[in-house]
């Protein structure tokens, strides 16, 4: 897993939201980070680890990040609509009011998840882990 500073983590970001390219940060360790409201809409985060990290009011519309891992990650209502979680870890990862419609969380261990408020409208959770997770108040297709 590739470490990357937070000054180069902040230069790629901009890079991203200015439209000039589109960042690849799979297989890096993001954990702890505070990317609070980041835009990394269509980035390639596959098997980063998130794990802790503050991504609340984060855009990560149709980002790829299967195999990412979220533990005890910070995700309330970060819109991840579109967005590839195929066999992502997000143990334990707080998810209230997130947009997760039309996601793909094939495989995904959502195991004691905090999923209170959520839009999974569309989305694909076969094979999901959900022990313990909190569904309160969440929709889901009719």
């Amino acid at each position: 897993m590739k470490k990357i500073s937070d000054d180069e983590l902040q230069e790629l970001l901009a890079i991203h939201k200015s439209g000039k390219q589109v960042i690849d940060l799979s297989y890096t360790d993001l954990s702890e980070r505070d990317l609070s409201g980041a835009y990394l809409e269509q980035a390639n985060l596959e098997n980063a680890s998130f794990a802790m990290a503050d991504l609340r009011d984060a855009d990560l519309r149709i980002t790829n990040l299967s195999g990412a891992d979220f533990t005890y990650a910070n995700l309330t209502t970060a819109n991840l609509a579109g967005a590839n979680l195929t066999g992502a870890c997000l143990r334990e990862t707080l998810l209230s009011r997130a947009q997760l419609q039309e996601a793909t969380l094939v495989d995904a261990d959502l195991t004691e998840a905090d999923l209170k408020w959520m839009d999974f409208r569309e989305a694909d959770l076969s094979g999901s882990i959900i022990n313990g997770a909190n569904f309160f108040l969440s929709a889901f297709d009719a």
